[in-house]
């Protein structure tokens, strides 16, 4: 088991699989996601340009997508029932 300094367990395993489903729609056209690596490939440096913009716009907007998730589920008042 692969933990962090933060004692996170399975980081690379959550990472790797996170990634390969928001990127999926690039997988194995100009993208390959291995480990904690996000590897772009392309034959001209335009095509590059393009495809790295692509990939980091759709990061971009699942870590919103993700925050906006997180500000929701943590405005809710919980009850406890201890």
């Amino acid at each position: 088991m692969v933990s962090n300094v933060f004692g996170l367990t399975n980081v690379l395993g959550t990472f790797t699989r996170l990634m390969n489903h928001v990127l999926r729609f690039f997988i194995e056209k100009f993208i390959v996601v291995y480990f904690d690596d996000i590897l772009i490939y392309s034959k001209r440096l335009d095509e590059h340009i393009n495809n790295s913009r692509q990939v980091l716009e759709t990061i971009k907007l699942a870590i919103d997508i993700i925050q906006s998730f997180n500000m929701h589920t943590s405005s809710k008042k919980y009850i406890s029932l201890n």
